[in-house]
């Protein structure tokens, strides 16, 4: 092959690599999730939170073209006294002193803080430390309900509310287990917690863009001499 043709090779190939990953990239962003945890298998907790039927869901929406990601969670327990429900993000989303991490907050609970939560008194049972957002106030209901909007992609991770009284607590029994795993092993599903992506580029792209540079470099040298 030729100088030329092979120019023309290469033109035709980042033209077929972009097509394609465009392609991949707009199917992708059409992401709609749903889940649930319940006691006893995925909810641990303390008091009749953790004795009786305790339930955490979520929904996550991510619409065809567009940037963000819309989150809505549905925690249920037994008695009507809600103090705060924490909910994992990633980290950035709380050191980043100019983001605008979290927006279009609807809850239920009428304050919410972005910070770094960690097991102490008024946290009975909390396993570990977590970056996260955390809506608080009583709002005496036993069904909590939060939506938020982020532009952060959903990830596994983990979450924990405790009574009034700190007395009740729930979590996720998958609390301490790695949010990296592939499956969600008693996880729920957050905005860009440090773990794995749900939404991961396939492999295809990655070794395909490689042959393509491999490609143009053969076609620089070859120009040269």
């Amino acid at each position: 092959m030729d100088k030329l043709g092979m120019l023309k090779t290469v033109r035709h190939s980042i033209w077929a690599v972009c097509i394609y990953t465009f392609s991949f990239t707009a199917s992708a962003h059409l992401f709609v999730a749903n889940g649930s945890l319940s006691t006893p298998d995925g909810i641990d907790g303390l008091g009749s939170w953790g004795a009786g039927l305790t339930t955490m869901g979520w929904d996550v929406n991510h619409p065809d073209g567009c940037c963000e990601s819309f989150y809505t969670y549905t925690f249920e327990h037994p008695e009507a006294n809600t103090f705060e429900v924490i909910i994992e993000v990633h980290p950035n989303m709380v050191t980043d002193p100019f983001g605008v991490e979290i927006y279009a907050v609807s809850s239920t609970l009428p304050n919410w803080e972005l910070g770094f939560f960690t097991p102490s008194a008024s946290t009975p049972g909390m396993p570990d430390t977590i970056p996260g957002v955390r809506f608080w106030g009583d709002s005496g209901s036993t069904t909590e309900t939060i939506s938020f909007t982020s532009d952060y992609l959903p990830m596994w991770g983990d979450f924990y509310a405790t009574d009034t009284n700190a007395v009740a607590a729930a979590w996720n029994t998958g609390f301490t287990n790695p949010d990296s795993d592939a499956n969600d092993n008693f996880h729920i599903m957050v905005p860009g917690a440090g773990g794995m992506p749900i939404i991961p580029i396939p492999s295809a792209v990655w070794l395909f863009g490689s042959g393509l540079l491999g490609m143009i470099g053969i076609a620089r040298r070859k120009k040269a001499a």
